[in-house]
């Protein structure tokens, strides 16, 4: 069963995506000696030091030991990755039917 206030991921993710979500899992893993038991998307507000603001995709790891009953409960799977949907029912929209891409000089962002 679901949790209250469950995102579905209505989203999806390119073969980039999925290829640095990938190698960060492995490095990060490799790192803390812990396996990882789901990544976290939200919608990231930034505002660089030259005082530009943007808003794009962000991401997390949540470490298996940190995953309670209802982070398990939260897990989908998306493209063969593990992810939890962080993010408030507005934001969330942002990623309705949209494709989550990366290149390493932009990182993580919407797919136009």
């Amino acid at each position: 069963m679901r949790p209250q206030g469950f995102i579905p991921a209505t989203f999806s993710l390119t073969a980039r995506a999925v290829a640095k979500i990938d190698q960060l899992r492995r490095d990060l893993e490799l790192r803390k000696g812990e396996r990882i038991g789901a990544v976290g998307f939200a919608w990231g507000h930034v505002q660089l030091k030259d005082g530009s603001k943007f808003e794009n995709p962000v991401i997390g790891f949540y470490e298996s030991s940190q995953m309670d009953a209802t982070a398990r409960a939260s897990v989908q799977t998306v493209d063969g990755i593990d992810l939890i949907v962080f993010s408030t029912p507005e934001q969330a929209t942002n990623f309705d039917d949209r494709v989550v891409d990366f290149v390493e000089d932009r990182g993580f962002f919407i797919a136009e």
